[in-house]
């Protein structure tokens, strides 16, 4: 039997904010807090060191209202700011809201009745729309909970649930014993597999939280060390996560295929996509990655032969430029195809 008890309309949620730089995109932010249906919450705002008028802007939407408390550090990177706010926040809920995105107006109505109905619910999600700065929507997500356990999919590596952390909220406790690594670049994808991990999880089947897409964020830029360095890291957490729960063994070939996809073909979009120093970089990355992953005859069987993966990794392999002049008639065509449509 489900135990069930009544929504206590006092229960606080303690929403994290961490700030920097980002005057262009942060009242839109605020003021979807401001918005919000569901009153009861303190929303913590961890100005990172921002060079910019971001946290000017926010304390006067803001004014007196005692709900937003505002911390300063020095800038240590957004896992350092979120941490801070995790160390703070008082609330029996926790979520986290990235400072140049927003929430829609019932987002913590919605996410917390299953949370406050349900005792054995730890974290609600929902559907994330990225869109372009002026909100017109470029791509939707919806998590797939079914698919994520019947599946298996404990790294997330299927992706039927994002590894971001902001379109969830979690019981409190949820967090007891983590927080962000504040050396790595994609510290969502380090953490989120590993926190859910045998967690309850409840879906709310809308699109509420928004992520805008914009040049210049973490996931649009590539610096050589640090994002090989990081994914690789991740990585070797996620090798020690499966040892310590005893799941290597029945998870050897997702772990593998996972690792083949983040850590090799997903970076290699990120050099076609970002890179400054091309070739550089792609010689750096196969220096640093495991040749016995990345195997050739691995990736025939785990990919399949004639999969993009597989026919755009075995081609990188022979020559990195052909790949990349191959990569460059590609966006010509789409652009073309757009200009015309």
């Amino acid at each position: 039997m489900i135990f069930m008890r009544e929504i206590d309309d006092n229960a606080l949620v303690s929403i994290i904010v961490p700030v920097y730089n980002v005057e262009k995109y942060i009242t839109k932010c605020i003021q979807s807090l401001l918005d919000q249906t569901y009153k009861n919450f303190e929303a913590i705002i961890v100005d990172d060191g921002s060079l910019d008028n971001s946290i000017q802007i926010a304390k006067s939407l803001v004014g007196d209202d005692s709900r937003f408390i505002f911390l300063e550090k020095e800038n240590g990177g957004q896992g350092s700011a979120r941490n801070i706010g995790i160390d703070h926040a008082t609330g029996q809920y926790i979520s986290f809201l990235d400072s140049d995105d927003y929430f829609s107006h019932d987002f913590l109505k919605k996410m917390l009745d299953p949370l406050q109905k349900n005792a054995f619910i730890d974290i609600t999600m929902c559907g994330y729309q990225r869109v372009k700065e002026d909100g017109s929507i470029i791509d939707s997500f919806m998590p797939n909970i079914t698919y994520y356990k019947n599946n298996k999919d404990i790294l997330l590596s299927y992706e039927y649930i994002n590894y971001g952390v902001c379109n969830k909220v979690y019981r409190m406790e949820v967090w007891n014993n983590y927080r962000f690594n504040t050396a790595i670049t994609y510290e969502d994808k380090e953490i989120l597999p590993i926190v859910i991990h045998n967690c309850s999880l409840h879906l709310i089947d809308e699109y509420l939280h928004f992520y805008v897409y914009r040049k210049g964020s973490t996931m649009n830029t590539y610096s050589r060390q640090k994002s090989v360095s990081s994914v690789l890291y991740i990585y070797d957490k996620y090798l020690e996560f499966l040892t310590t729960e005893k799941l290597y063994e029945q998870y050897k070939d997702y772990y593998e295929k996972s690792y083949i996809k983040f850590c090799f073909y997903r970076q290699i979009s990120m050099l076609l996509s970002f890179s400054d120093s091309y070739v550089q970089d792609s010689k750096y990355l196969m220096k640093q990655l495991d040749l016995n992953i990345i195997a050739n005859k691995k990736i025939i069987r785990l990919f399949g032969m004639c999969s993009k993966v597989t026919l755009s990794l075995l081609m990188f392999k022979v020559s990195p430029r052909l790949l990349k002049s191959l990569y460059a008639v590609q966006q010509k065509i789409k652009s073309v195809l757009k200009f015309n449509q």
